[in-house]
């Protein structure tokens, strides 16, 4: 067996290939910010793992147009965490 050595180009997009995305979709009523970074801080350095963590603010029909349920609203990889709810935010 032939053991080739990975050149650091090739790491570093397998690595950007597998980093876990966080979407925390806010409204601009929303107090949760500052709660919700610091929880989502926590839980990465637990699990010792990387993320591109994002906080956009979004309106209503904005909101509604993306199924988003509730605020904050968080999507990993594209996918709702929380399922429940009624589409909008306040």
């Amino acid at each position: 067996m032939v053991h080739r050595k990975r050149s650091q180009r090739w790491k570093n997009a397998v690595t950007a290939f597998f980093i876990m995305k966080i979407e925390c979709f806010l409204s601009e009523s929303c107090g949760s910010y500052h709660q919700l970074r610091q929880n989502i801080e926590l839980a990465l350095a637990e699990l010792n793992t990387e993320a591109e963590v994002s906080y956009p603010l979004v309106h209503y029909e904005e909101a509604l147009g993306m199924g988003l349920k509730g605020s904050p609203a968080i999507r990993i990889n594209g996918n709702d965490f929380d399922e429940g709810g009624s589409p909008g935010i306040a």
